[in-house]
């Protein structure tokens, strides 16, 4: 702009204050007096807003004889927006560590730990970021997960594949159950030179399944029982609280059993409409960032998205199954 590259006539003479904004001059002159007083040079950076945009420079001040400076100065606008937007990735790949439902760390290939997120480092260990970068699982952990943590590096880096498994963690709050995937970070070579991981705690969803299944036993077990008394009783006048026995089970069972079950249908309904939001994301916006690439590579995205809806379907299996129980309970107690 020309207000910026004005010809030498126009400066000679003047002051900085009478072709810099004031506190730009005021900067400046610091640093040419800094120079002076010194003698020694000064680099310094500032800015100037032309056409509402900023115009960065980097500048370097050396002194000469007679209390005499000069200046030398470049535009380094195009580094500072490249710097800005380096910021802002980072910004945002950190946010969406921070706020990623599930613990995910970098370790190097001797298990020193790089990079950690909010879950792993507050949620689960109580430490913060820069307490745990640096260490490894043996100053974290006790000594029985650290060998199993080490284990699985071990394979990782041996394989140099992703691998996938359930392991439990004894924590401070007790047992855990995650599922964890460990993938090897390769440089352009194809050689690893870091170990990546994604431990997502299902401990309640193991919860869960473990009280369907023993559920599930339970009234498969009363079901026999009730139909071993009922040869038992059908000749006798005690058929008919036996009767009420087992429309009171139906009772108690059927209300949380039908809860579950409509609850898993919102689930899917759910899941279905977050699905079809990530499909109009991938129609709409198809240059995706390689970031997300990678990461969608490395957790396996296609295989998360067939199986979840399998998981939930698995589990309106089950509890069709404790309904259709209750049904006969219902049917044998009249």
């Amino acid at each position: 702009p020309s207000s910026l590259y004005q010809p030498d006539p126009e400066l000679i003479g003047k002051t900085v204050h009478e072709f810099l904004p004031a506190t730009t001059a005021d900067y400046f002159l610091g640093n040419i007096q800094a120079t002076l007083q010194h003698k020694q040079p000064v680099n310094f950076e500032y800015s100037i807003t032309l056409e509402s945009q900023d115009i960065w420079f980097e500048g370097k001040i050396t002194p000469l004889e007679d209390e005499l400076a000069i200046c030398v100065a470049r535009n380094v606008t195009e580094r500072k927006q490249a710097d800005l937007e380096r910021i802002e990735s980072e910004q945002e790949l950190q946010a969406i560590l921070d706020y990623a439902p599930a613990a995910i760390f970098i370790k190097d290939l001797n298990g020193k730990y790089l990079v950690v997120n909010r879950i792993l480092a507050h949620e689960i260990l109580n430490l913060s970021e820069a307490e745990i970068c640096n260490k490894h699982d043996r100053d974290l952990f006790s000594d029985e997960i650290t060998r199993k943590f080490e284990e699985t590096d071990r394979q990782t880096i041996a394989q140099n594949t992703p691998i996938c498994y359930e392991e439990t963690w004894q924590l401070a709050d007790g047992t855990h159950t995650y599922l964890t995937i460990k993938f090897p970070l390769k440089n352009a070579r194809g050689e690893a030179y870091a170990i990546g991981g994604i431990a997502t705690d299902i401990t309640s969803r193991k919860q869960a399944e473990q009280a369907l299944t023993q559920r599930t036993q339970e009234l498969e077990q009363t079901l026999q029982e009730l139909k071993h008394t009922q040869s038992q009783l059908i000749q006798t006048e005690k058929m008919s609280s036996l009767g009420q026995l087992v429309a009171g089970i139906a009772h108690e069972v059927n209300n949380p059993v039908n809860f579950i079950h409509a609850n898993l249908n919102h689930a899917r309904g759910y899941l279905d409409e977050l699905l079809k939001l990530l499909q109009l994301y991938q129609n709409y916006l198809p240059q995706i960032p390689e970031e997300i690439t990678t990461f969608a590579e490395e957790i396996d995205l296609v295989f998360l998205l067939d199986d979840l809806p399998k998981l939930l379907g698995s589990m309106q299996v089950g509890t069709q199954r404790i309904r259709n129980i209750v049904r006969s309970l219902q049917t044998f107690s009249r």
